[in-house]
């Protein structure tokens, strides 16, 4: 069960983003993270990169429709992004995007204080949350505009068709040929695409009962997959009872079930939530593990295998092992590190065939101060896991990897390190850092030694 968290090391802005962050969607960083980062963008200013063993990146004039304060742009190398897409990402609390056709770097207007940048799977558009809203901008960060009826929240997400998705009172939104964008439906909260995106699971509460639903993505009767009464939260005096914490994780493809979290007493679920696998509506749901909750956490592959980073333990650094999942007996194998310690962001290659991973030592810090978090962040390594069966392989110069994304081929990857941006142009090439600062440099928000590198950025490639 999980532990009702103390105020945390990172001080109560952290616990306040964490605990909103875990209400919308149980990631991690909400809008709200980015308007705190530009405050302290201002006193800040821009990284000046040191000599890592890198070349320095030179800074690329912004697009001219940009209006950018001066001292403040990101350092970026456009060159190296050439061939390989658009980047968005969140640089001290301003969304900018990095267009590598045009090698051109162009700040998004309404980007202040955005989170979770996400790109839409045809190349064509870039959704994002800000301003408690939710926009829509072309690829390349122009002409951003609001969604009408829209509240921003975290997990965004695009269906293969198009449309998009928010956690906030989950609403399906269409975006027509000209950009025109509107609400189709809203249903519940938590929501997932189906891989086909011909439906959408979510959890809605009636009648003290939660539910676990799913309806046609253009509107129809819900199916009920699951419900759970109303449960006390844990035995304490003056604590109200509370509804069942349940979060959606997945919809497995080919009908193979739904991946959720679910724990009956605890408020904040600071430590995780067991996870569960229910295959068919009705039916008995198998718990597969306990996990910190998010898209992090829990990943799934294009045939229905899923990875798990199992361990409940809200320190980033403790107890968390990574392991593969079937969705046909819901049991799991544990992934086999060569040094292994800790095992974390599981993310699959576009044809499910490869899982990308990170691997870190194990910490007994329990403070939480800058140098602290940026030297353990800083022994990450990023690992290649060709599936079924075979050996892992360390990427190299991989050094402080995490948060990896997979292009639409994948032929190659883009990670975080070292508060940049890093992409791998191919599996048995080195990294080239593109794109730094995402968080002022000597104040990442930190919970628990938890960071939100992935709500910071998307990519857009399609080799």
């Amino acid at each position: 069960m999980a532990v009702t968290p103390q105020a945390p090391p990172g001080g109560p802005d952290a616990e306040a983003l964490f605990k909103e962050a875990r209400r919308l969607r149980r990631r991690r960083w909400l809008t709200a993270a980015g308007i705190l980062l530009a405050a302290a963008a201002a006193a800040a200013g821009c990284l000046v990169l040191g000599d890592n063993g890198n070349p320095p990146v030179p800074r690329i004039k912004p697009a001219a429709t940009a209006r950018v304060p001066r001292g403040q742009s990101p350092v970026v190398d456009a060159k190296a992004l050439r061939g390989h897409g658009n980047l968005a990402f969140v640089s001290q609390g301003r969304l900018w995007v990095l267009d590598g056709p045009a090698q051109a770097l162009r700040q998004v207007r309404h980007g202040h204080g955005a989170a979770d940048p996400q790109f839409s799977p045809d190349g064509r558009w870039l959704a994002f949350a800000a301003r408690s809203r939710i926009w829509v901008a072309k690829s390349d960060g122009a002409a951003p505009r609001p969604v009408p009826g829209s509240r921003a929240g975290l997990s965004l997400s695009w269906s293969p068709r198009g449309d998009l998705l928010t956690s906030a009172g989950v609403g399906i939104i269409e975006v027509t040929s000209r950009g025109a964008v509107h609400l189709v439906t809203r249903q519940g909260s938590y929501g997932a695409w189906s891989p086909d995106a011909s439906r959408v699971a979510f959890i809605t509460t009636r009648h003290k009962v939660t539910l676990l639903e799913e309806i046609p993505a253009r509107g129809g009767r819900p199916v009920v997959w699951h419900r759970s009464p109303f449960h006390p939260a844990i035995p304490a005096r003056h604590v109200p009872a509370v509804p069942n914490l349940v979060t959606l994780a997945a919809v497995l493809p080919d009908n193979q079930g739904l991946l959720y979290w679910f724990d009956p007493g605890s408020a904040d679920a600071a430590d995780g939530q067991a996870l569960y696998l229910i295959k068919a509506p009705g039916q008995h749901p198998i718990r597969v593990g306990g996990t910190l909750t998010g898209a992090g956490y829990v990943a799934v592959s294009r045939t229905g295998e899923f990875a798990i980073v199992n361990g409940l333990n809200r320190y980033a650094w403790q107890g968390k092992t990574l392991e593969l999942c079937s969705p046909v007996s819901g049991s799991c194998t544990p992934v086999r590190a060569p040094r292994g310690e800790l095992t974390l962001d599981p993310a699959w290659s576009p044809d499910g065939h490869v899982l990308a991973f990170v691997e870190a030592p194990a910490s007994p810090a329990a403070g939480f101060p800058q140098p602290v978090v940026a030297r353990w962040y800083a022994t990450h390594t990023l690992w290649i896991l060709r599936t079924p069966g075979t050996a892992v392989h360390e990427m190299p110069g991989s050094n402080g990897a995490t948060a990896p994304v997979w292009s639409a081929s994948g032929a190659s990857l883009v990670y975080a390190a070292g508060d940049a941006l890093w992409l791998v142009p191919a599996l048995a090439g080195r990294p080239v850092r593109i794109a730094t600062p995402l968080f002022p440099p000597s104040s990442w928000p930190t919970y628990y030694g938890e960071i939100g590198w992935a709500q910071q950025f998307a990519w857009s490639a399609a080799r």
